[in-house]
């Protein structure tokens, strides 16, 4: 009996032994992973931070934009339909993307959750397209408005036909991310360990097919996004140049007709003197009987003395000329649906010049971004970033590929520095705010 005893307990010490080296290199590998999830969530601190200044100035900047247009801006101006559209994809964009993208950089081998994987990327895939497609849609609508490319207008219906269709290809463009997308396994090698961690990314290992699908899939956003840059560079010199040349003509008929008017108010109020035999001789513009303007200007003095100001607007009547101190009126040379129309000009124009800033500046915060991604192998997306690019190049393709969330952020901005209404919309608000705080209601 005891020599069986003796047996057995000789048979399970390989087994227990084996067992507790597998727990002791599974707790090895733990150790591991966290070390190299520690590591490399340090490199983004700084890039944290602009996630969350991003999340918190771009949300409540373009929430205060959609609430001012939407609500506070009387009047159903077409010019305007698309800011408050744009300001609440903008708003989602530094809400979902930053949120997102500050998770997978403080967890960027130990993220779990599949489903949540693929929602949130869709999601963010969708008002992302969104907004690019609608900067190009507001290029095409500011084109024909000012080049006058086509016949007909622009109304709001229209406006809204186009801003569904836009919102319908960027759900589109963006279904594909939901099998592209999911938890996929981060494989490494540390201190002759292997190591195994988990990610949101793309999954480009899994197999052949679904590799070539996902870069086709690339390709063909990478063209799309790179035909839409060019086309607002194109349409908006465009409109630059006619707007350019539309203010020179203005300037110049300005100058025209300040030059006739001057001209002929030298004419009129202006006398001439011209000196023959040594006496001074005045010629008037109108020829008159002496007799009868002296006492018709006696006349007149009586009646201001006793009427005053009133009796001198009496005489003049309709038809007589203002004097020089009259103040000069804008509306007082042009019938009221002419100022009108010219009034909706400029008000066109500065929301033409509102677009052309923002679309600007959105194609210089997505030209690092695609830079980063022509000169980097691997995505941010991919297992093998992690695992084949150093350090230096993690950190560098990352702060270049993150720059496009500058321009959601920064539209508020050209609102306020472009449209005077927004402006003291704003600051009407706050000086009323600020009163019933320190005075009550």
């Amino acid at each position: 009996m005891a020599s069986s005893n003796s047996t057995l307990a000789s048979t399970m010490a390989p087994i227990m032994d084996t067992s507790s080296v597998a727990m002791d290199a599974a707790d090895d590998a733990d150790v591991l992973l966290k070390h190299w999830n520690t590591r490399l969530a340090n490199l983004f601190l700084p890039l944290n931070v602009l996630f969350i200044l991003t999340t918190c100035i771009g949300f409540i900047g373009n929430i205060v934009v959609c609430i001012v247009y939407k609500f506070c801006m009387k009047g159903k101006i077409n010019d305007r339909f698309f800011i408050p559209l744009l300001a609440v994809i903008d708003a989602m964009v530094c809400l979902i993307g930053p949120i997102i993208s500050l998770i997978l950089s403080i967890r960027p081998v130990t993220f779990y959750g599949n489903a949540i994987c693929k929602v949130s990327i869709f999601v963010f895939r969708v008002m992302l397209n969104s907004s690019v497609l609608l900067m190009l849609v507001i290029a095409t609508q500011r084109y024909r408005k000012v080049c006058n490319l086509f016949k007909g207008t622009y109304d709001l219906k229209r406006c809204k036909i186009d801003a569904g269709i836009s919102i319908g290809v960027a759900i589109l463009m963006a279904v594909p991310n939901l099998i592209f997308f999911g938890e996929i396994p981060i494989v490494d090698t540390i201190k002759n360990t292997t190591v195994i961690g988990h990610r949101c990314g793309l999954r480009t290992e899994e197999s052949d097919v679904l590799h070539n699908a996902i870069y086709a899939y690339q390709v063909l956003c990478f063209i799309v996004v790179v035909g839409i840059v060019f086309a607002l560079i194109v349409m908006y010199s465009l409109v630059g140049k006619k707007i350019y040349v539309q203010a020179k003509k203005v300037e110049s008929s300005r100058t025209s007709s300040m030059a006739s008017a001057s001209e002929s108010d030298s004419q009129v109020r202006s006398s001439t003197g011209t000196i023959g035999n040594g006496k001074l001789t005045l010629k008037m513009p109108e020829t008159r009987s002496y007799k009868a303007s002296e006492s018709e200007s006696s006349s007149k003095q009586s009646m201001v003395k006793s009427n005053g100001v009133r009796g001198l607007r009496l005489l003049r009547g309709p038809s007589s000329p203002v004097s020089p101190s009259t103040p000069y009126s804008p509306t007082s040379s042009m019938s009221k649906p002419h100022f009108k129309q010219k009034r909706a000009k400029s008000v066109s124009r500065r929301y033409t010049l509102l677009f052309m800033a923002i679309s600007t500046f959105f194609v210089l915060s997505y030209l690092p971004t695609l830079l980063a991604n022509i000169i980097s192998k691997n995505m941010w997306d991919s297992a093998s970033f992690w695992t084949e690019n150093s350090d230096y190049e993690k950190t560098l393709y990352t702060y270049l590929f993150f720059t496009y969330f500058i321009n959601h952020v920064a539209n508020p901005f050209f609102y306020g520095f472009f449209d005077s209404s927004f402006r003291r919309k704003i600051v009407k608000t706050c000086r009323c705010n600020c009163m019933e705080y320190r005075f009550g209601k």
